[in-house]
């Protein structure tokens, strides 16, 4: 099979506004069968994966609004 990763706000995190934190960056890792080890992908890439690799998805998420609470 081959997996392509086209994606954004992997290097960048979305960013915050009126003082709020970033989110989260977008990352995908892939674990080739039986390694034990999380490789993560760059965010454009054309890789060949095979049966019994593992592929994870961590999706960014927003960044925050205002100064959070004490």
């Amino acid at each position: 099979v081959t997996l392509t990763t086209m994606f954004e706000r992997r290097d960048v995190a979305p960013y915050g506004l009126e003082g709020g934190e970033e989110g989260a960056r977008f990352e995908m890792l892939l674990q080739k069968q039986g390694s034990g080890v999380d490789r993560p992908l760059p965010g454009k890439t054309n890789i060949r994966i095979h049966k019994g690799d593992l592929v994870t998805i961590r999706s960014c998420g927003g960044g925050g609004y205002g100064v959070p609470e004490c």
